[in-house]
């Protein structure tokens, strides 16, 4: 009888519906179909929900997958790049660079370069940026 009265409601999954009727009994509702039909339409708003959840954290993962491999190719292409490229003025690795805007601080740049390599100016510089950001 509970059934065929969810079915007249536009029910048809036999599984959700018993589901519902059994959740509401073992509550003590007196209301038996209105609690399950409630019941049901909560659990079927709680999976969309949840499915929504999965899919903004897979497009999340993805998307910031896809960050930190374009950062490593960007870190690559930045090692295997000139010394001249890199302390460009207006370098495409370090384009808002203050550091590189100031001739004196480019000398050192190189003295730097010329002793430890361009390993530890790389450094300074993403710091900058970063600090810039």
């Amino acid at each position: 009888c509970n059934v065929s009265q969810l079915r007249g409601m536009g029910f048809t999954d036999m599984r959700e519906m018993l589901s519902g009727i059994r959740y509401v009994q073992s509550t003590g509702s007196c209301n038996v179909i209105e609690d399950a039909m409630m019941w049901i339409v909560t659990q079927r708003e709680e999976v969309e929900e949840a499915r929504k959840l999965d899919m903004a954290r897979i497009s999340s993962e993805f998307a910031l997958t896809e960050e930190q491999q374009r950062e490593k190719d960007v870190d690559k292409k930045l090692r295997n790049s000139s010394l001249n490229i890199i302390l460009e003025r207006r370098s495409e690795f370090f384009p808002s660079s203050i550091l590189l805007q100031c001739g004196d601080i480019m000398s050192i740049f190189r003295q730097i370069i010329e002793k430890e390599g361009k390993t530890l100016v790389i450094r300074y510089l993403t710091l900058e940026k970063r600090a810039i950001k």
